[in-house]
């Protein structure tokens, strides 16, 4: 195993009753990177930040810590022994106990005056060290947040666990706090595994992303690889629109409106080219002259529409067959254009035609 992986699930499953929260789960994540977890309620992704962090006995598979396998067969070790950190949704500071005193909790035993030190330098980090003797219902969301993260990382976790830590926060509120605490937990050294329902977030946040769907992980990837490169129209459509338009294979390539794609589909195969709207490149069509490797496809304009500096465009290919491409909007295409339409290479992937 690498030295820099710091948590590794290998075959985890698990399973309440007859509800099958995890199944055949292998998910890494890496010192100083944020592993994020992507799906719906229900998907099982809580349950895995759970059996990380030891809240839960696992039920089959293994999960380790740097070298140490901390749950597995006939293994468990308590979640306070675990060199784990758990940032909670709710950040569930503890009411009776003010700002420091809650960091100050969990910490490892040491003289007092060294503990209080070391949390009110944790404190200065997350920019909280004024607020040391405030109650924690005096605090907004956003500093909440930051207390539970200093607390989190005054165990001096080699893991961090993030539970939709974002999601109670404004927009605005949220772009500020997510910045700093993934600074400091890259600062840190820390392997990250975080939560969110919000695809967006995990490609901003996100190192490596894992889509996961009814307990199992559909695809894991950087978050290049999940948008660009889905596994599935599931997954792609995760991300946001696609266009889909059929093709078929033959002689080991795909015959598309964009020329031959290769693969290892069999041949008579009936498939979709799927793509993104900004991975088309859109350009006035020449008549007089003649089509070269880049596979560039006649459209005219059909529907035009200009949100926050970007055109939508939607593009007639052929009879029945419309697609959308993306483009910037300071000199909008009109209505009735004839436009050459390239498919920048590889910006799109190939699904059976059944894979809906």
């Amino acid at each position: 195993m690498s030295r820099d992986i710091h948590l590794t699930l290998t075959d985890v499953s698990h399973a309440y009753g007859d509800f099958v929260a995890a199944r055949h789960v292998d998910l890494e994540a890496r010192a100083g990177e944020v592993h994020c977890l992507l799906g719906p309620s229900g998907s099982g992704k809580s349950t895995l930040l759970r059996l990380v962090a030891g809240l839960e006995h696992l039920q089959s598979g293994r999960i380790r810590i740097g070298h140490r396998e901390v749950a597995g067969p006939g293994i468990h070790v308590k979640p306070e022994d675990r060199a784990v950190g758990f940032v909670f949704q709710d950040y569930a500071l503890f009411p009776h106990l003010n700002v420091l005193e809650n960091v100050v909790f969990g910490m490892p035993k040491a003289l007092p005056s060294a503990r209080r030190e070391t949390a009110l330098g944790l404190l200065e980090q997350v920019d909280m060290a004024d607020y040391a003797s405030a109650m924690p219902h005096t605090l907004s969301g956003g500093q909440q947040q930051r207390v539970a993260l200093a607390r989190a990382l005054a165990r001096r976790p080699q893991i961090m666990l993030l539970d939709e830590p974002f999601s109670g926060l404004d927009s605005r509120l949220r772009e500020e706090v997510r910045r700093v605490t993934l600074d400091l937990l890259q600062q840190a050294g820390v392997a990250t595994l975080m939560v969110t329902h919000d695809p967006r977030e995990a490609m901003i946040a996100g190192h490596r992303i894992s889509v996961i769907r009814h307990g199992r992980i559909v695809q894991s990837g950087s978050p290049d690889d999940v948008y660009h490169r889905a596994s599935s129209p599931e997954v792609a459509v995760t991300f946001g629109p696609i266009n889909r338009i059929p093709a078929a294979v033959k002689d080991g390539a795909v015959e598309t409106l964009f020329g031959r794609l290769s693969t290892d589909l069999p041949d008579g195969l009936e498939v979709e080219l799927i793509f993104r709207p900004e991975s088309l490149r859109l350009a006035p069509l020449d008549p007089t002259r003649p089509a070269d490797d880049s596979h560039p496809v006649a459209a005219e304009v059909v529907t035009t529409s200009v949100e926050a500096g970007v055109q939508r465009v939607g593009l007639s290919v052929g009879p029945g067959l419309d697609i959308e491409a993306l483009a910037l909007a300071q000199n909008p295409w009109q209505v009735g254009d004839r436009l050459a339409v390239t498919l920048e290479p590889n910006r799109s992937m190939i699904c059976r035609r059944n894979e809906t």
